[in-house]
């Protein structure tokens, strides 16, 4: 065996090492991401609002939910009866509402909630959709 065989040998190893560890720590950390999801999504279920699963706004909801990143620390300071897909949803729309205090989302986020399970196949909620997917 010559010495760059070794060496490949030695690379093969050591790349299909990597290649689990990082495996292994991709999966954690999405193990640790959908642990995380449900904790927060525990912090809204009281204001939960039923949305018919097979709607454009019931397949929209759970991409909305994964995307709680952009809700910022003092989310939960607004009581606001508001899901947590809905706060994500008026948060991407409308990046400059406030961040902390009571009445973040102001007085016409529950028409505006009301409007979309109202209307849950919108075509403007599948074209948010579509923008979330790409934006993965």
């Amino acid at each position: 065996m010559t010495a760059r065989h070794t060496v490949r040998i030695a690379l093969s190893v050591l790349c299909a090492v990597a290649a689990v560890v990082v495996g292994t720590t991709l999966l954690q950390s999405a193990a640790g991401d959908d642990h995380k999801l449900v904790e927060v999504q525990a912090r809204y279920r009281q204001w939960e609002r039923s949305v018919p699963a097979d709607s454009s706004l019931g397949r929209i909801k759970p991409l909305l939910e994964r995307k709680y990143t952009v809700l910022p620390a003092g989310d939960l300071e607004d009581k606001s009866p508001l899901p947590l897909w809905f706060r994500v949803y008026m948060r991407l729309q409308h990046p400059d509402l406030r961040t902390s205090g009571p009445d973040q989302y102001g007085r016409t986020a529950n028409r505006v909630l009301q409007a979309l399970l109202d209307e849950p196949n919108d075509p403007e909620i599948d074209q948010l959709a579509e923008r979330l997917k790409r934006a993965r």
